[in-house]
Parts: structure tokens; C-alpha cells; sequence
């Protein structure tokens, strides 16, 4: 789906339930939530306080 745009994929098999995966574009200066998901902006602020959303 994002083909050629992005350098590494990490895929932990399928989750126990539908929702989808939480991704976060690390290549700039600050990280950036795209989309959320399973894990949402409130717990990844834990690990990652300057969290930006697109």
C-alpha cells in the first residue's frame, strides 16, 4: 500500500483484534503520528512526549 515511500516495515504477525496497527514516521526532526491505532497518542506521548499528529 505504501510501497516505495517507506524504507522499513516492521509487522509483528496479526494482532488479536481488528484494529489496525498505530504508525508514527520517525525520519523527521520530531515524531509524527499518521495514523493511530491499537496503541493510541496518549500512550505513545509515554514513550515519545514530543509526538506530533498529521
Amino acid at each position: 500500500m505504501l510501497g516505495e515511500s517507506v524504507a522499513v516495515y516492521l509487522d509483528a504477525d496479526p494482532t488479536a483484534t481488528a484494529v489496525p496497527s498505530s504508525i508514527v514516521d520517525l525520519t523527521g526532526e520530531v515524531p509524527v503520528l499518521l495514523r493511530a491505532g491499537a496503541v493510541g497518542a496518549d500512550r505513545l506521548r509515554e514513550l515519545l512526549p514530543d509526538l506530533g499528529e498529521r
